[in-house]
């Protein structure tokens, strides 16, 4: 009996520990359009226990967004490392994230706690002419953007530390399944970009995907600026659609996929037309691609293509590079774990029949 009130009691009490520890939610209302206070590691966060606005901190998650017009969420005004304080921010319909540096040109690095950087609709835009590192989770949970401008329509000024120049490396996971428009970018060789500026830039891609991408299965579209795989599963099995303009602006400019390793996908690729550029720089692997308007498994068949044969069957010029595109079936990674779980089932009933 004894034993049973003990132990009642230890249950009792881990319950109420887990109760106190289980992150609350919290939420503003806050429209910071301009300066350094307040910034999301303000008091602005509320729920409907806690009243008075209270600092985000660990072991809570924090929502901006759900209103009828947009507002502006920023960053602190600081240089280097700036981290949010909770263990997650999540950006619903017009709630906009704004990253804001002191340190323009040079890199700052943001991050968002344990569950990181949640998109449920909003958008985040580069507020400075910087190279914005994210070292945090993103997770896409509903239709969503990332803008390498303030927002989607306004355009990157000349008088920029860089002319206009900015771009973003993001080093965590990716993951979810609703649909990812990049844009309001300009490339690295854009002509508002001065020629010493152009130099400093070198060849920089405005949205770097570092990360293990393996369970993200939206559509993700480039609408402007330079799209890059760093990782072998970077988009996971997304259909991507490169599908810039020709304006000199980053709203409406160019825009340009490529990969620095060797990259697979079962999705699709797109290259909406000849203001957009595939560079084959590493092998890359999708199921089908679709190049100014041609389904090159239609026109060529499944295979491996180099950027003549693409090019050729096309006839534009847009695709270029050393490596090869290959087009064709691409397996599921859940179909080559099936296929190893089954490989090693039959070994193992092998070994017991010769046993």
């Amino acid at each position: 009996m004894k034993k049973n009130s003990v132990g009642l009691l230890v249950s009792i009490t881990i319950t109420l520990l887990a109760a106190q520890l289980h992150a609350d939610t919290f939420y503003t209302t806050v429209n910071q359009t301009a300066g350094n206070s307040p910034n999301w590691n303000s008091a602005i966060w509320t729920n409907t226990t806690v009243t008075v606005a209270a600092a985000p901190s660990a072991g809570n998650d924090y929502v901006f967004g759900g209103f009828a017009t947009v507002k502006v969420l920023r960053s602190p005004y600081a240089t280097s490392t700036q981290p949010f304080n909770g263990d997650s921010l999540r950006l619903d319909p017009n709630g906009t994230l704004r990253l804001k540096s002191t340190a323009a040109p040079t890199a700052s690095i943001y991050t968002f706690g344990t569950g990181g950087l949640k998109l449920n609709g909003g958008y985040v835009g580069n507020g400075d002419d910087q190279r914005a590192t994210i070292n945090s989770p993103l997770t896409v949970m509903s239709a969503s953007a990332i803008y390498a401008g303030q927002d989607p329509t306004t355009v990157n000024s000349a008088a920029g530390t860089h002319n206009g120049f900015r771009n973003y490396i993001f080093n965590g996971t990716l993951s979810g399944s609703g649909n990812l428009t990049l844009g309001n970018a300009l490339m690295y060789n854009n002509s508002q970009i001065s020629i010493p500026n152009q130099t400093a830039i070198g060849t920089t891609a405005n949205f770097a995907f570092n990360g293990d991408g393996s369970l993200y299965s939206g559509l993700l579209t480039v609408t402007a600026g330079w799209l890059q795989a760093g990782s072998a599963n970077a988009f996971g099995n997304a259909n991507i659609t490169i599908a810039g303009g020709n304006a000199i602006n980053g709203v409406g400019g160019p825009a340009q996929f490529n990969a620095t390793v060797d990259f697979a996908s079962a999705g699709t690729l797109t290259i909406s037309d000849v203001n957009n550029t595939l560079s084959l720089d590493n092998n890359l692997t999708f199921s089908d691609a679709f190049i100014d308007g041609f389904d090159l498994l239609t026109a060529l068949g499944a295979g491996s293509w180099n950027a003549s044969q693409i090019n050729g069957a096309t006839g534009q010029g847009n695709v270029f590079g050393p490596a090869l595109l290959t087009i064709g079936s691409v397996p599921e990674p859940s179909s080559i774990s099936l296929a190893i779980m089954g490989g090693l089932g039959l070994m193992m009933f092998c070994r017991r029949r010769r046993s």
